[in-house]
């Protein structure tokens, strides 16, 4: 029997070998051609990590990609502009990524003078610097400098940077626009910003044209779309509409030189970043050194959830008297010295249905009024104004709005319906929670207002903020009063009239703020007291920038006070006995006081009684510093 042949097993190959071997190119010169691919493949990988160790150590310096920065910046800001960079510079960051800094960088106008500088900026590139299109995850700027300059006339020059030419802007038009009953058309004053209200229309009459689209002041004020829209697309892409998500200002300096007052305020150390937080939303954050500490403005709009996002804007330690002396004209008009503190918060549908807000405003110790004249400015412990939306009704809470001064206690509370769109007319109501005037500069009791009524409307076609009705009552006596403040005109003017009950002249002094012909307040602090009065008018008709204006008299009419009183006591000269149970009529116009006395009686310090009849005390102009009285 024949055995059967043994057959050799072959060794079995592996799989590796078998994908290679498929792989692996049959013909010579595809052979040729992926050994050159490969070798061209390493060569590059070798170069590349050689140019990133001499770059890294310094022995290549980044300026070859100066040229390159500059093209790109130049492309990026477009309008013919050049861009010089001195140096560039390759850092890395704590984090691992790479940081491109640029100093000295210059932009230049197209007829070539300097526009902004800046000694240096930091670019955090996203990816490594070694792949082909790195792009921007952050931007700083680092010791930038900016100058405001505010000329006497208000025109803005603005200069970015030392040596740079100024960017002028005219000043802005008088803040005018037609009244409500005006049928011509007044020029529009200002131009409305992205996503805010359009300019009011003549009367108000004006709608939209058909099939137009509404603008803001047409909209439903609880359903701001516009902004919902901003912030989604603001979420959607970066800064840049690419990866850029942070970008910031390090150590700047603003420089405000105001023109009409002659100061030049200096605010240093200011740091401003925008980002955008990788779990959406972006926040804005502003820092400032002065010398009443570090000042923070944040900024936050959230991340979308739950159909909607939260909006958090919050001010804290803001000085009120370097924001008044850098940005207006009017030092001497108006005094504010009082740290401010504010917020905002908000929650908002991602289709523009606004869900929640408040908001509240915070004065710290201070004060506030005339810029010349101490004696004429309110002194404040703490002042406070909050606001809640009440969605359910459709109406902003106003509580509290306080003034709170020693025993000085201002507390009222109010309600504002929110209108169906924007255009309409803004209502309110306001009445009081606690008001006390007890100041210890007079004698007098302590005056207890138990009623507060006030209620009256904005209209912004008009731009009038109108009080239909102002009653405030004590049980010593009552004062009502119409108030209309027009905007709507070239020059702002005021309207005010009211009367009064008869009542105790120690309560016609606590009811007499300290803005209202400061002068005649004075005397009637200092030389009257007892007795009380009746026939008190009041009448107010002045332009606005009159208010509290030391270097230009008020008009004879623009002022009309009248008060009669009985049992009055009276000291009408220094040094001359006082004249009790007197019965006076007081006139204060805009430029003099006339007090006429027909009957009193003149007690001297030995007690003896002289009848005076007739007198007549005159203040002819009390608009000069030392106004001169003469007594008959």
């Amino acid at each position: 029997m024949r055995k059967p042949e043994l057959v050799r097993r072959q060794p079995r190959r592996s799989r590796f070998r078998g994908i290679m071997g498929a792989l692996a190119p049959r013909s010579r010169a595809a052979r040729i051609f992926s050994a050159i691919c490969l070798v061209l493949i390493a060569l590059g990988g070798v170069a590349a990590v050689t140019l990133y160790a001499l770059i890294a150590t310094g022995t290549i310096t980044a300026d070859i990609a100066t040229p390159y920065i500059e093209r790109a910046l130049e492309d990026r800001i477009g309008g013919g502009h050049k861009v010089d960079i001195g140096s560039t510079t390759v850092e890395t960051t704590g984090g691992g990524a790479t940081q491109v800094v640029v100093h000295d960088i210059k932009v230049l106008g197209p007829d070539g003078q300097l526009v902004a500088s800046a000694p240096s900026a930091e670019v955090e590139l996203e990816g490594s610097l070694l792949s082909l299109m790195p792009k921007a995850r952050r931007i700083d700027l680092v010791g930038a400098e900016m100058t405001v300059r505010i000329a006497a006339s208000g025109h803005l020059a603005v200069t970015t940077g030392k040596g740079a030419k100024p960017i002028s802007a005219s000043s802005l038009p008088s803040a005018s626009a037609p009244r409500a009953d005006a049928p011509q058309a007044m020029p529009q004053t200002t131009t409305p910003a992205a996503g805010g209200p359009a300019p009011s229309v003549p009367g108000g009459a004006s709608q939209p044209a058909s099939g137009s689209p509404p603008t803001a002041v047409d909209m439903d004020p609880l359903k701001p779309v516009f902004i919902a829209h901003w912030m989604s697309e603001l979420e959607a892409a970066g800064f840049d509409g690419g990866a850029l998500a942070d970008v910031g200002l390090k150590d700047g300096t603003l420089i405000v030189e105001n023109e009409s007052s002659g100061r030049r305020i200096v605010f240093q150390h200011i740091s401003v970043r925008l980002a955008r937080p990788r779990d959406g939303g972006a926040q804005l954050t502003l820092t400032t050194q002065s010398p009443q500490g570090v000042a923070t403005a944040v900024a936050r709009i959230g991340a979308a959830r739950d159909g909607e996002r939260a909006i958090d804007v919050s001010i804290r330690n803001v000085s009120t008297r370097d924001l008044l002396q850098a940005f207006t004209q009017d030092h001497r008009r108006f005094y504010i010295d009082t740290p401010l503190n504010a917020a905002v918060t908000a929650r908002i549908s991602l289709e523009g249905d606004l869900r929640a807000a408040d908001a509240s405003i915070d004065l710290g110790a201070g004060a506030l009024g005339n810029g010349e004249e101490v004696e004429e400015r309110f002194v404040i412990d703490r002042a406070r104004v909050a606001a809640t939306l009440d969605l359910a009704r459709r109406v902003i809470v106003l509580a509290p709005i306080e003034a709170i001064k020693n025993e000085n206690r201002v507390i009222l509370q109010g309600e504002m319906p929110v209108p169906a769109t924007a255009r309409a007319p803004w209502t309110f109501h306001i009445r009081q929670k606690e008001v006390v005037l007890a100041g210890k500069e007079m004698p007098e009791p302590a005056l207890v207002i138990d009623k507060v009524d006030l209620g009256g409307r904005y209209d912004p076609p008009s731009r009038r903020l109108i009080v239909d009705t102002g009653f405030l009552g004590s049980a010593a006596g009552s004062f009502s009063f119409t108030a209309m403040f027009d905007f709507g005109v070239d020059v702002p003017t005021l309207k005010f009239d009211g009367t009064a009950t008869p009542m105790p002249v120690a309560t016609i002094k606590r009811f007499w703020p300290v803005t209202i012909a400061p002068p005649a307040r004075q005397f009637a602090l200092e030389n009257v007291s007892g007795g009380t009065a009746d026939g008190i008018t009041v009448a107010v008709l002045l332009p606005l920038d009159l208010i509290g204006q030391k270097q230009v008299p008020m008009p004879e009419d623009g002022v009309r006070f009248t008060i009669n009183g009985n049992g009055v006591t009276l000291r009408p000269v220094k040094g001359l006995p006082p004249i009790v149970n007197a019965n006076l009529s007081i006139l204060v116009t805009g430029r003099s006081v006339r007090i006429t006395m027909p009957d009193g009686t003149a007690v001297t310090p030995q007690n003896r009684k002289i009848a005076v009849s007739d007198g007549v005390m005159l203040l002819p102009d009390y608009f000069p510093a030392s106004p001169p009285r003469r007594s008959a």
